[in-house]
């Protein structure tokens, strides 16, 4: 806890608790440290109990009767001030009082220390995340039938934090994901109470600010988890007519979820679960059979069921069947779903030249790049740096960094470098070194510089050593690793 908050929330003078308490009673129990990395209105000192087990008995034991703990909780929350360390210190504390089911007889009580927290940090990112999860929640344990007064509160919050960037790929996008989340349990609500026109304006809401969240955190499984679970719902209250957009949605975010890091089982649980009621094994045949037939038909849906089939043929390793069905999505390549698709169909044989030709006509739709920046990006990277104009290629990842910032790398969202026929190519080059990182690198004559060595083990190559390496396109550029 800072010195300051433990200061102002205490009845002894502090010359008396630090001689008594500090340096008697709770000694090598109470701790001070000083952080040397605080910045602004940041504290620098802190107390800290040696163990969280002490700090929880200590409580039991001495503030036994519910009253009065929320009597202290709510004075230290008075006491804090409204700086991004104190926020996530209420914010830590209001976890650990919920996870500890303090007041789980009485939750009114955590209510009113959100409630407390919220006119101190009513401006603050990190609580009001929290503070929305908290209103969220009491919707739900009120049971509130017929009006839906906790999540329009949640919204309005919200709704006033983000306004205040009015480029919206500029804003926080957690704060995007909350409000994508609270867009969604309203448009339940509506349904639930027949309230059309208000349960449309919600979809259409929260359908947006998810497709935010993805594009300003592309490789987070936080991006893809809540959106697949409004998709999914969807499509159980879809009218038949939307079934196949909406399945070819879900099946577009879950094969981009396959590159993402994050919790990842969570978004396995639901692909399972989607491809269990939706596309049963021991009823595949039959499921393509249907698909194939419904194909026939020139509908409205047809591009839809296209791309379903495709996503069934991949499942399946069935590379004919893809490019078959590519084939016949050209003639459709105006539907963003159906430009999402080729994008990554494209994305993965930018080896072949006729391939990159393909993909820089498809990224003449610049729609795209609202939709998935991060692929535009880096096939755009890969196929510059295969057509040698390495310069450029280094270009687009640059516009990606600026537009997303950092992105962390997932270790599958790579692509190997490849020869003409497929086959993984091997580079030789020599062996050189950073003078001030140390850091190995291998420079590979045709590429006209260098690349970065990325380490199997801790081995050490001697200057100018001859190496074989295969090269990876990452997120980050072109790496290399020895071929052992």
């Amino acid at each position: 806890m800072p010195a300051n908050v433990l200061k102002n929330s205490m009845e002894m003078e502090w010359d008396d608790f630090t001689d008594n308490v500090i340096k008697k009673d709770g000694k090598n129990i109470l701790i001070h440290e000083n952080i040397s990395y605080s910045v602004g209105l940041e504290p620098d000192l802190h107390f800290i109990t040696r163990h969280d087990t002490i700090s929880d008995y200590i409580i039991k034991k001495y503030l036994k009767n519910t009253t009065t703990r929320h009597t202290y909780y709510k004075n230290i929350i008075n006491n804090l001030s409204d700086n991004e360390a104190e926020s996530r210190l209420l914010v830590d504390i209001l976890k650990a009082i919920q996870k500890d089911n303090s007041f789980e007889k009485n939750q009114n009580k955590l209510d009113k220390l959100y409630d407390v927290g919220y006119r101190k940090f009513s401006n603050n990112s990190h609580f009001l995340i929290q503070y929305s999860r908290n209103l969220q929640n009491r919707n739900r344990r009120y049971g509130k039938v017929t009006d839906p007064e906790f999540l329009i509160l949640a919204n309005e919050i919200l709704r006033n934090k983000m306004s205040e960037n009015g480029n919206i790929f500029r804003r926080d996008h957690r704060l995007v994901n909350r409000r994508a989340v609270i867009c969604f349990e309203l448009a339940k609500f509506y349904h639930r109470n027949d309230e059309f026109d208000k349960k449309e304006l919600h979809i259409e809401e929260a359908n947006d600010f998810f497709e935010v969240k993805k594009y300003l955190d592309p490789v987070s499984s936080y991006s893809f988890f809540d959106f697949i679970r409004f998709k999914l719902w969807l499509l159980d209250y879809s009218e038949k007519g939307d079934s196949y957009k909406i399945k070819a949605e879900i099946e577009g975010l879950l094969d981009e979820a396959k590159y993402v890091y994050g919790e990842v089982t969570k978004l396995r649980d639901l692909e399972f679960d989607y491809l269990k009621k939706h596309r049963p094994h021991d009823n595949n045949e039959e499921y393509l059979k249907d698909l194939v037939y419904s194909i026939e038909n020139y509908d409205d849906d047809r591009p839809y069921k296209l791309i379903l089939l495709y996503y069934h043929y991949q499942i399946g390793d069935n590379e004919k069947g893809m490019e078959d069905v590519v084939a016949e999505l050209l003639s459709y390549d105006d539907i963003i779903s159906v430009g999402r698709l080729l994008l990554k169909h494209y994305g993965r044989q930018l080896h072949l030249v006729s391939v990159r030709i393909k993909l820089f006509d498809l990224l003449k739709n610049r729609e795209l790049y609202d939709r998935d920046l991060l692929r535009c990006h880096y096939y755009s990277f890969v196929a510059e740096t295969y057509n040698g104009r390495y310069f450029d290629g280094r270009q687009e990842l640059k516009e990606l960094k600026n537009k997303i910032g950092y992105l962390r790398l997932n270790p599958d969202f790579q692509e190997t470098w490849k020869d003409e026929d497929g086959k993984v190519r091997v580079f030789i080059g020599n062996v050189t070194r950073n003078n001030i990182s140390k850091k190995q690198f291998i420079r590979i004559r045709e590429l006209g510089g260098r690349v970065k060595i990325q380490l199997s083990t801790h081995k050490r190559w001697g200057l100018n050593e001859s190496l074989e390496v295969n090269l990876f396109f990452t997120l980050y550029g072109i790496i290399a690793k020895t071929i052992e």
